[in-house]
């Protein structure tokens, strides 16, 4: 998982699959996003999540969400 997925929309998924399925396991890490294709690539995880659409081969990825971003900078940052 990436941090900001990792504190939001997983642990409300992880609660509903368990919810309905009470032996369901679960084991949380927070990695970079490339370093979580490499993960699933190499099987050592079934699956990840992240905030970033990207292309990898090697791998399935599917759209699950849409997430609102926003850009924080200095007041006076010439954007």
């Amino acid at each position: 998982l990436v941090r900001s997925i990792a504190l939001s929309v997983v642990p409300r998924a992880i609660h509903a699959v368990v919810a309905e399925h009470p032996r369901a396991r679960f084991e949380l890490q927070v990695h970079s996003r490339d370093t979580l294709i490499d993960l699933v690539r190499e099987r050592r995880f079934d699956v990840a999540f992240t905030v970033l659409g990207t292309r990898a081969d090697g791998v399935a990825i599917r759209h699950l969400a849409t997430v609102d971003t926003v850009c924080v900078m200095h007041r006076d940052a010439p954007l």
